[in-house]
């Protein structure tokens, strides 16, 4: 078996270093701002409802996990 070594190694070495930093910092913000309570008491599925409900959008409904199909549907949706 041939083992060799290729210049293109640096760049993908360079991109997973990026991710894993871009990564930690997400997670660091997310986890510092997570401690914060809303000045109306509100979770976040019950502001997105309020938001969806001032549009005019009823049949649309906001929990947990709608994030993520929210996401799926832009994605798709590209």
């Amino acid at each position: 078996m041939y083992l060799y070594w290729d210049s293109t190694y640096i760049l993908v070495i360079i991109g997973a270093i990026i991710c894993m930093i871009a990564s930690a910092k997400v997670k660091t913000t997310f986890n510092k701002y997570s401690q914060y309570r809303s000045m109306s008491g509100m979770t976040g599925a019950q502001a997105a409802q309020r938001i969806l409900n001032a549009a005019g959008i009823f049949d649309v409904e906001a929990g947990p996990g709608a994030a993520v199909m929210w996401r799926c549907a832009m994605y798709l949706a590209a």
